[in-house]
């Protein structure tokens, strides 16, 4: 792994934390954690075994800013892309996430305009246009699309 590679790793509190490679040899990876409270805490040292299992490469910038509707595209597909994918989609608001045809569903823990019939009757109508052989871009993640 390169220096200066974002990458995700597996902290002492069984976080996954974000951090930048900074320095590598050929048994040990050092990892500066990108938001340390205090110096002490800023660089992890792995063994190189590591790789895949405590540190995992971070995707490309765009998808961990704005996210994915379906984590099959994601680049890199791990546990802490996948549970960083799902934390951008809640925090706008965004409970469902597509896995291929597997519908994966966050608790909203609040009321969301997800279910009126305005939406209702546009996922009906999207999929009697494709069940009719018309060729349509696919709507957004939603219990109502499957």
């Amino acid at each position: 792994m390169e220096i200066g590679t974002p990458v995700w790793v597996l902290a002492e509190d069984r976080v996954w934390r974000r951090a930048v490679v900074h320095a590598t040899t050929p048994t040990s990876l050092g990892c500066r954690l990108t938001d340390a409270i205090d110096e002490a805490s800023r660089v992890l040292a792995f063994p190189a075994t590591a790789v895949g299992s405590k540190v995992f490469v971070c995707n490309p910038i765009e998808q961990r800013e704005v996210g994915v509707e379906d984590l099959t595209a994601l680049v890199h597909l791990h546990e802490p892309a996948i549970l960083h994918t799902l934390k951008v989609r809640f925090m706008k608001r965004e409970i469902y996430t597509s896995t291929g045809s597997i519908l994966v569903a966050v608790n909203p823990f609040q009321a969301l305009a997800l279910y009126d019939e305005r939406i209702k009757t546009r996922y009906i109508a999207h999929g009697s246009r494709a069940a009719n052989g018309e060729k349509l871009a696919p709507l957004p993640p939603h219990v109502a699309s499957s």
